[in-house]
């Protein structure tokens, strides 16, 4: 199977206890990009983890909880001194999350300034497929974003596949036309493109599955799939669209981290030989899987022996 490295962060989580009337959280840990290696993971994908951590203890524990889901931990970095960032899950009755984030000293923002981060690029150059995601490219300042997007053009250049998930989200840039210029720099280097109807259009205002398909068409990505939530996927590939409904409708009690398990087990599924259509039916039923249970990421003693 690919390998495939994962880059982005991963932040404490405190998420709503809804089994009691009082107002209590639950701490865990979660991030869409660390969600995306995990749930990969879980299927039976190789990926490594690329981020930078705090030597803090909720750093520690991440850490050795990554290792217990057979996430790689190589790449890895740790900046003295510093702790990782957090954020808190709000969900309506809809199950519909709202993010609030403690994370402008997130050590993840200097990971293309610390020390060891020239070794780190030189690793990345041996795996078969990247990953990562807007909320990654927010992280940075523009001239970590010139290294990262020097590293991804060399790294194209040579045969590497980049997978991308636009994952907009206002909170993390400064303005609108902030994110849609770092957007519109990276998209030609994508191969695989896995993004959400509702965050383009909230980037963009493109409303039709179609209309997305086109603004990403015209720089040759390897495939293209839209995630229209309850009105399942539109994908295209080899010059064909298609509508792929959902196969699995069920009530959420939280969204949270809902698309991330669909590309994690998308990817997973992709890697392993699936067809396109198939791995769009083993993203939805991860994703099923997922919007059952409060925060990003279902308890290993809840997870499914197969989907």
């Amino acid at each position: 199977m690919t390998k495939l490295a994962v880059i982005g962060e991963c932040m404490i989580e405190f998420s709503r206890n809804r089994n009691t009337t009082e107002k209590s959280y639950n701490l865990r840990y979660g991030g869409d990009t660390l969600n995306v290696a995990l749930y990969f993971a879980r299927l039976g994908g190789s990926v490594d983890y690329v981020t930078a951590i705090g030597d803090d203890p909720f750093s520690a524990a991440m850490y050795d909880d990554w290792v217990c889901e057979n996430i790689g931990v190589e790449l890895v970095q740790t900046a003295p001194k510093r702790q990782s960032g957090l954020y808190v899950v709000e969900t309506d009755e809809e199950g519909e999350r709202s993010f609030y984030y403690w994370r402008d000293t997130s050590p993840v923002r200097d990971l293309f300034k610390l020390q060891s981060h020239k070794n780190m690029l030189d690793r990345l150059k041996t795996y078969q497929c990247i990953y990562f995601s807007g909320i990654t490219l927010s992280l940075f300042d523009n001239s970590s974003l010139d290294i990262f997007h020097d590293f991804l053009k060399e790294y194209k250049n040579e045969g590497g596949l980049i997978a991308f998930d636009l994952n907009y989200r206002p909170a993390g840039w400064k303005n609108q036309q902030t994110a849609s210029d770092v957007f519109d720099r990276f998209t030609p280097l994508i191969d695989i493109v896995l993004t959400g109807q509702d965050d383009e259009m909230a980037l963009a205002g493109k409303k039709s599955a179609r209309k997305i398909i086109d603004r990403y068409i015209k720089h040759n990505p390897k495939e293209i799939i839209v995630k229209c939530g309850k009105d399942g996927c539109v994908i295209y590939n080899d010059g064909k669209t298609k509508i792929i409904p959902a196969n699995i409708i069920k009530k959420p009690l939280d969204t949270t981290a809902a698309g991330d398990a669909f590309n994690g087990a998308y990817l997973a599924a992709r890697f392993s030989g699936s067809k396109i259509e198939d791995a769009v039916h083993c993203g939805q039923k991860c994703a099923s899987v997922v919007i059952e249970y409060p925060g990003a990421i279902v308890p290993r003693e809840n997870w499914p022996d197969e989907l």
